[in-house]
C-alpha cells in the first residue's frame, strides 16, 4: 500500500501514526497485547469481533463509542512512547452461566468473580492451541498487557443479564501458561444501558492504560476534578493525561526545581515538560507539580486553558493526595458530584486573572499540614510565541538529600505481605537500592502493615549490605546492622524510620542490599503499583533471595550534603528589609520585614507581611525584645555584617544593639 490517499479524517498525531504504519516509518517494534472476548451460555454479544479489532488498532477508526482507536489515543496522548498493537480474539464462550462467577463475587473478596472469569478465559483460548509466549515481550516470564472484554450488563444487547465488572484484578497466584504466567489482567464490561452496546474508548483507557499499564489509583471523589481523566473523564472523547499521570506512564519528563528560576511552559499536549518542586527535605512524598494544559486535540474537552499547579502528597489518604491548588481559590473541586465543579477559573491566570501562588496567596503554597514552605510561584504571564506560559519560581531552601524509593506509594494500594505459609523464624526480605547523587545513608524507612499495636511492635532485624553477589547472596558481614522494636508513638502514617547510628557514605551509581528479618507480619508490598524487580525474599535456611512479584515499602534516606542557605537582608536607600523573622514559641512568620533607618540612630518599622506558621531554621529571630539578623549584606560592598541584633523599645522601634564586620 502506498503513502498516497490516506483517509482524510485522519489528523494530526493520528496521521503521524497512520504514516508510521502505513509508510513503513522507521520506528521501535510495537508491544504486543492479548484481549479475549468472552461470552456467558447465557448472555451473548451482538458486536462483531472484527468490530472490536478496528476499535483497538485501526488509525483511521472512528465511531459513536470512541473518536480514535486505542492504539491511536496511546500513540497521541503518549507522544509516541507507547505503541501497542492489540490481538484481539474471537469470541470464547465461558464454562459457566453468569450466575456462577456472580456467587463468586459475593463474599468479601470481590475480585474473586473475576478472577474466576480470567482463568476460564485464559483456559478456553489454550485449548485451542493459542500461543500465549508472544505477548511477553522482553522476555522476562510475564504476560506484559493481558485484557478481557466481557458480555456487558444491558439484556437488550444479547440475551442474558451478564455483571458490569471493569476491573484490573490482581492474579494471587498468577495464571501460567505456554511457560510465561499473567500477574495482571484488565477486564471491561462490553456494554452498558448509558454507552451502548460497545464498550467505550475512555473505559479501555481507565481500566487499560490507567490502572493496568500505568499502575495509577482511581481518583473518584478525590480532588482533581475533570482535570484529570482518571477521575471519571470522558467515556466517549477521553482527556489526555494530566502531569501526575503522564509521569507515572513514564510518557514525559518532570524537571526539578531546586533554585529560584524563570520557566517558559508549552502545552503538554504538545510536548511540554512539567516541572516539580519539592516540599519535603528528603524529596520523598510531597511537591508542587506545574504543566500548562491548553484546550485543543484531546485535551479539547478540558473546562479551560492555563497554568495548573498539582498538589501532590503521596503520603496523604486517598481523598487528599492529588489535588488541584484552583486559581480562583474558590476549592470547588470539592463538590464531586458532576463535571461541572471545575472551571475556566481553576488554571493560573485563568478567568480569576491570578497570576501568583505565595505563602500568603489564596490559595498558597503551605504544605498539606498547614506549614509555610516558602515556595513562591510568580508572575504567571500569557506567552504569545510557545502558547503557553512564563513564570517566576522560588523552590523551598531547605532540601537535604533524596530518598530512594521503588513502590509507587498510592494511598491505599499497600497491603501486608507475607509468605502463604505464614511467617516463619530465619526468613527475610531485602531491597536492592541504587543511589544517584553520592551522599551518607543516614535512615530507613519501613512501612508497617500488620495489626494495630500500643507501645512496642513487632522486632525488627535490619542490616545494609554491599550489593548482591553472583547467585543472590548477600556478603558474609553486613556494613551498617540495627534491632529494635517499632515504637508506636514513633509511626506516622504507619511509617517507621529506623536510624543509622553511624552513617554509610555512598557514591554515585553504587549498589546496596536493605535486609530486614521481622518476628511478625509488619511489611508492607505495593499491591497494585508497577514492579520494578528491586524486591527479594529468603526462606529460612536459603542461601539466595528470590525475586518477588510486587514492591517492598522500605525505603533509604540519603543526605546529599545540601544546606539551606541563610536569607540575605538587603539595605538600600536607607532601607533594611529581613526577607524572614521568625517569632520563636509561636505559629507566626513575618516575611518582608522593611525598617528604616532614622536619623536619631533608631530603626522605624516601615512593613511587613505576616504568614501563619513558621518555618524551621529561620534566617532571622525576634525573642526578648531582641531582633537578630543572621546576616546583613550591603549590595554596594563586598563585605557582610554578621550577627546583627536590635532591641525593640516601648514605642515600637528598633535600636542596634550589636554585630560584628566580616571581611571577605
Amino acid at each position: 500500500m502506498s503513502c498516497v490517499g490516506l483517509p482524510h479524517r485522519v489528523h494530526g498525531m493520528a496521521l503521524a501514526f497512520a504514516m508510521a504504519l502505513v509508510c513503513g516509518a522507521v520506528m521501535a517494534a510495537p508491544t504486543r497485547a492479548l484481549v479475549i472476548l468472552v461470552n456467558f451460555p447465557d448472555a451473548v454479544s451482538t458486536v462483531p469481533a472484527e468490530q472490536y479489532r478496528l476499535f483497538f488498532n485501526d488509525p483511521a477508526y472512528s465511531a459513536a463509542n470512541a473518536p480514535k482507536s486505542v492504539r491511536g489515543w496511546l500513540f497521541e496522548a503518549s507522544r509516541g512512547k507507547a505503541d501497542i498493537q492489540f490481538t484481539v480474539t474471537d469470541w470464547l464462550t465461558l464454562p459457566h452461566d453468569v450466575a456462577h462467577y456472580r456467587a463468586l463475587d459475593a463474599g468479601n473478596l470481590p475480585n474473586d468473580g473475576p478472577i474466576a472469569l480470567l482463568n476460564d478465559a485464559v483456559d478456553a483460548l489454550d485449548r485451542q492451541g493459542f500461543d500465549f509466549r508472544p505477548y511477553d515481550n522482553d522476555g522476562d516470564g510475564r504476560i506484559d498487557l493481558l485484557g478481557l472484554v466481557h458480555r456487558g450488563s444491558d439484556p437488550a444487547f444479547g440475551t442474558g443479564i451478564a455483571p458490569t465488572w471493569s476491573t484490573v484484578p490482581n492474579l494471587d497466584p498468577p495464571i501460567e501458561v505456554d511457560g510465561v504466567r499473567a500477574e495482571r489482567a484488565w477486564m471491561i464490561t462490553e456494554s452498558d444501558p448509558a454507552f451502548g452496546t460497545m464498550t467505550t474508548l475512555g473505559g479501555v483507557i481507565h481500566e487499560m492504560v490507567g490502572h493496568a499499564l500505568c499502575g495509577l489509583p482511581d481518583l473518584y471523589n478525590w480532588l482533581p476534578g475533570s482535570w484529570a481523566q482518571m477521575w471519571g473523564g470522558n467515556a466517549f472523547r477521553p482527556l489526555g493525561f494530566d502531569a501526575f499521570s503522564r509521569h507515572a506512564c513514564d510518557w514525559g519528563r518532570v524537571v526539578d526545581i531546586d533554585a529560584p528560576s524563570s520557566l517558559r511552559l508549552t502545552p503538554a499536549s504538545e510536548g511540554g515538560e512539567a516541572y516539580r518542586i519539592w516540599i519535603d527535605p528528603y524529596r520523598e512524598s510531597e511537591y508542587f507539580l506545574l504543566e500548562y494544559r491548553k484546550q485543543g486535540g484531546l485535551d479539547q474537552g478540558l473546562p479551560g486553558s492555563g497554568l495548573l499547579i498539582w498538589h501532590v502528597d503521596l503520603s496523604a489518604d486517598q481523598s487528599n493526595f492529588l489535588r488541584l491548588e484552583q486559581a480562583d481559590g474558590r476549592d470547588d473541586l470539592r463538590d464531586t458530584s458532576g463535571f461541572g465543579a471545575a472551571d475556566a477559573g481553576d488554571p493560573y491566570p485563568g478567568t480569576a486573572g491570578n497570576r501568583a501562588f505565595t505563602p500568603t496567596s489564596t490559595p498558597d503554597s503551605r504544605s498539606r499540614r498547614g506549614q509555610a514552605t516558602g515556595i513562591r510561584i510568580e508572575n504567571v504571564e500569557p506567552d504569545p510565541a510557545s502558547g503557553g506560559v512564563t513564570v517566576a519560581v522560588t523552590p523551598a531552601s531547605k532540601l537535604s538529600g533524596i530518598t530512594l524509593a521503588y513502590d509507587q506509594a498510592y494511598p491505599g494500594f499497600a497491603w501486608n505481605w507475607r509468605p502463604s505459609a505464614g511467617n516463619v523464624v530465619g526468613e527475610r526480605t531485602a531491597v536492592r537500592f541504587t543511589t544517584p547523587s553520592a551522599g551518607r545513608l543516614i535512615a530507613l524507612k519501613l512501612k508497617y502493615w500488620g495489626p494495630p499495636f500500643s507501645g512496642t511492635g513487632p522486632q525488627y532485624d535490619l542490616a545494609v549490605y554491599g550489593d548482591f553477589l553472583p547467585g543472590n547472596t548477600l556478603p558474609a558481614q553486613p556494613m551498617r546492622r540495627v534491632q529494635g522494636r517499632l515504637e508506636a508513638s514513633a509511626g506516622s502514617d504507619n511509617w517507621f524510620t529506623v536510624t543509622l547510628a553511624s552513617p554509610l557514605e555512598v557514591s554515585a551509581g553504587e549498589s546496596f542490599v536493605v535486609d530486614l528479618g521481622w518476628d511478625a507480619p509488619m511489611i508492607a508490598i505495593d499491591y497494585t503499583g508497577k514492579n520494578d524487580g528491586r524486591s527479594y525474599y529468603r526462606a529460612p535456611e536459603a542461601g539466595a533471595y528470590s525475586p518477588m512479584a510486587h514492591d517492598l515499602r522500605i525505603r533509604a534516606l540519603i543526605d546529599t550534603g545540601e544546606h539551606e542557605a541563610p536569607g540575605l537582608a538587603t539595605f538600600q536607600d536607607g532601607v533594611l528589609t529581613l526577607p524572614r523573622v521568625a517569632i520563636d514559641q509561636s505559629l507566626v512568620d513575618a516575611t518582608s520585614v522593611r525598617l528604616k533607618l532614622a536619623g536619631d540612630g533608631r530603626w522605624d518599622m516601615l512593613g511587613y507581611t505576616l504568614d501563619r506558621y513558621v518555618l524551621g531554621n529561620a534566617a532571622s529571630v525576634y525573642k526578648d525584645g531582641v531582633l537578630t539578623v543572621s546576616r546583613v549584606q550591603a549590595p554596594a560592598e563586598a563585605s557582610s555584617y554578621l550577627d546583627i541584633t536590635f532591641q525593640i523599645g516601648s514605642d515600637g522601634r528598633f535600636t542596634l544593639s550589636g554585630g560584628r564586620r566580616e571581611q571577605p
